[in-house]
């Protein structure tokens, strides 16, 4: 027995011979109504969960209000329902329904309320009926070369729906009907054996039948507002009736046989029905704008064998209206195909690899081209084969995605290869790999300068650097010491060995302040090349290193002092140095403010035996040294002055952390800057909280904000790990003679 015994008489009494009205033969809202009814009558629910179970012959799918994801595939050879996107299937991953392809009897599924997504795969055969209901929500039901052997019907509600038939051989009557929303309704391919019924409802629809092959009468009925409906390249056994229903309607049958009566029906809007390409009509041919301006047409190559009725206020449409609203159609339903597709496709990027000093990559399956890749949405086993080899070299892709590429000889430059990602369901997905190839090598050896490793680079005092190494023999090494990309600074012909010697003349002036960012190439015949940095700063002056203890973790600052610029200050400081009164002192200051940011020291020791903060005994102050070159901008080493006496200037120094230029109009004299990385150091003590310890070491009045760590506790007395220490500061280069 039929599952819609309430809707078997309308299939048994509708006319096949005759159009006479717009309507005759669609099914009416209570007869979909009535589908759904009987679908949903022995539905159990269970929340964030889908049921599937055999009843007799029959399979039954029923899901809750959440958004469900199902999809029925044959998988190890058995028809399988799995969950996707966060969908369990009876609690678990999946079900298997039946041994083999086949459900021997009707396949009933209704998903409930939510953004539903269900899915029929190639290879799945129903026996008789499919009933199919998504519930409200926007929802995409698509089934792809399924083989149904009675009536299919569909039935989406309230929510932007998508339906997607591809392929799909239906023995009987096919019925889809969606709701309110802005569907999208597109059939490709397959055939129905019997009637075609689609019906859009409220909303601006838009309905794609495209070489399908139907066997009785088609019926298209549009809802209420402006829909789109297209038939083309299709053939239809006996009557066919398309009506725009209400709203500015679009109608287009394209290279249609039909052969029975043909009617194009509008509405009460303002309705464009068309007649184009090369059509055949077996019988009657009607077209009725009915109510509104609307307008007609047909093609010179249709043939229409009887009565022609045409009635509207136009009997031409303008070729670019029937473009623009034919595309628009098809882009609908390409989007909805497209959407189908993705479910099933993997999902392939494009991926880039590096060849140094060899001729050959080899990359294994967790580096390969699989490894930034995915698997399609529903599932699967992703594998991939060789589309386009590499241009360059050769490709051996293994289908684990692991592969190996050889150079061609000599070959400097991109080489790219194209694969295929591929399913057990049929997706498929290409993507480009690209292998920078760089045969050139190039070593660096800068060992004969003797210059000391500092923060994150290289310190001289010497203005000469030597660059030595290795390379291809013959080659061009070149060196840009300025940034400005033009390898100019420097240049050499590697030996018959490949060995070289450069000699750079080091800067220190306004714009890099010492840092010298020593860019070599190797250059060689065919335009392969290779480029190797080193970073050295050219000290004009002393350089000091702080060896620091913050909570216990050692780290340095290396700063150069502007011995030239700030002579006295500078030896005042480097008196204080020799004197060994930085040792065991604390940064006793750290401000962080918007436009205020220091770390301040040089005033305060801390002795762990007993637990007591003594003051450095300082030296007669020194006169100020102010140049207005050298500004208190972020990194500058500055002095610490009492009140507005610029010419107090003892043991106390600081770092500005920002630019801090109002500090020039007091003025602070800047006397050092910090070098390379050393910064970073300088950020992490700033970031510290800060903490008011007077009260614990009276009779002390200068420890508001000092920057402690070891999640130190307001209110208790600090230690040794609690503070940032300054193990020692000593001169480790002398000035540039």
């Amino acid at each position: 027995m039929k599952p819609f015994s309430c809707i078997t008489a309308w299939l048994q009494r509708r006319n096949r011979t005759r159009i006479r009205s717009s309507r005759r033969g669609v099914l009416t809202r209570q007869q979909w109504n009535c589908i759904s009814t009987e679908v949903l009558e022995d539905r159990t629910l269970l929340a964030g969960n889908v049921l599937a179970s055999v009843r007799g012959p029959d399979l039954v799918i029923q899901g809750d209000a959440q958004d469900n994801s199902v999809v029925i595939l044959i998988e190890n050879g058995n028809l399988t329902v799995r969950g996707f996107d966060n969908t369990t299937i009876n609690g678990t991953d999946s079900f298997v329904a039946t041994t083999g392809a086949e459900v021997r009897d009707d396949l009933r599924v209704s998903l409930g309320d939510g953004a539903d997504t269900l899915t029929i795969l190639p290879g799945v055969v129903i026996r008789d009926d499919t009933v199919l209901d998504t519930g409200a929500g926007n929802d995409l039901l698509s089934l792809d070369s399924t083989v149904i052997g009675d009536d299919l019907y569909v039935r989406t509600r309230a929510g932007d729906d998508q339906v997607n038939l591809l392929n799909v051989n239906v023995g009987d009557d096919n019925g889809i009907a969606t709701s309110s929303g802005a569907d999208s309704i597109s059939l490709q391919g397959g055939r129905v054996g019997d009637d075609l019924t689609l019906f859009s409802q409220g909303g601006a629809d838009n309905v794609v039948v495209d070489t399908v092959s139907i066997f009785d009468d088609t019926r298209i009925l549009g809802g209420s507002e402006d829909d789109q409906i297209v038939v083309v390249d299709s053939f239809v056994d006996d009557d066919m009736g398309v009506s725009g229903g209400s709203g500015n309607d679009f109608v287009n049958v394209n290279n249609m046989i039909v052969r029975d009566d043909v009617g194009l029906f509008g509405s009460s809007g303002d309705d464009v029905l068309v007649a184009e390409g090369t059509n055949q009509f077996g019988d009657d041919f009607r077209q009725d704008g009915q109510s509104g301006n609307d307008s007609v047409s047909v093609s010179a190559g249709t043939s229409i064998r009887d009565n022609v009725r045409v009635r509207s206020e136009s009997t031409t449409v303008d070729g670019s209206v029937i473009t623009t609203n034919t595309n628009a159609a098809n882009s609908a339903v390409q989007a909805t195909q497209d959407a189908a597709t993705a479910l099933i496709n993997p999902v392939a990027v494009n991926d880039d690899f590096n060849l140094e000093n060899n001729d050959t990559l080899v990359t294994v399956t967790a580096n390969g081209v699989l490894a930034n890749d995915s698997d399609a949405p529903i599932g699967g086993t992703t594998t991939v084969s060789l589309l386009t080899n590499a241009g360059n070299g050769n490709v051996a892709l293994n289908d684990d995605g692991s592969f190996t590429y050889t150079a061609d000889a000599n070959f400097n430059g991109t080489d790219t290869f194209t694969y295929q990602a591929t399913n057990e369901f049929g997706g498929t997905a290409t993507a480009t790999a690209s292998i920078d190839v760089n045969q050139v090598d190039l070593t660096l050896d800068v060992s004969s300068n003797g210059a000391l490793q500092s923060s994150g680079t290289l310190v001289t005092n010497q203005s000469t650097f030597t660059i030595d190494g290795v390379t291809e023999p013959g080659a061009t090494v070149s060196v840009d010491r300025d940034g400005d990309n033009a390898f100019d600074d420097g240049s050499t012909t590697a030996d018959g060995s490949g060995n070289f010697s450069i000699d750079v003349t080091l800067l220190n002036d306004s714009n890099n302040l010492g840092a010298n960012n020593l860019v070599v190439r190797s250059q060689v015949t065919g335009g392969g090349e290779r480029t190797e940095s080193v970073d050295v700063h050219f000290a004009e002056g002393s350089v000091v290193r702080f060896d620091l203890s913050i909570g216990g973790a050692s780290d340095s600052v290396d700063i150069e002092l502007l011995d030239q610029d700030a002579p006295n200050v500078v030896a005042n400081f480097l008196t204080y140095i020799n004197d060994g009164d930085y040792s065991n002192s604390i940064i006793h200051r750290s401000v962080n403010q918007a436009n205020f940011a220091i770390i301040q020291g040089g005033g305060f020791t801390f002795d762990s035996g007993n637990g007591q903060i003594s003051n450095v005994t300082t030296d007669p102050p020194v006169d100020n040294e102010f140049n207005p070159a050298n500004s208190n901008v972020r990194g500058t080493l500055s002095t610490a002055q009492i009140g507005g006496d610029i010419n107090s200037f003892t043991s106390q120094y600081f770092v500005n952390v920002i630019d801090n230029t109002f500090l020039d109009d007091i003025p602070h004299t800047v006397f050092g800057r910090v070098i390379g990385t050393g910064m970073d150091v300088v950020d992490a003590i700033n970031a510290l909280p800060t903490f008011n310890v007077n009260a614990q070491f009276p009779p002390q009045t200068a420890l508001t904000d000092v920057p402690l760590t070891n999640n130190f506790e307001a209110g208790t007395t600090p230690n040794a790990t609690n503070f940032v220490s300054v193990s020692s500061v000593a001169r480790i280069l002398a000035p540039s003679s």
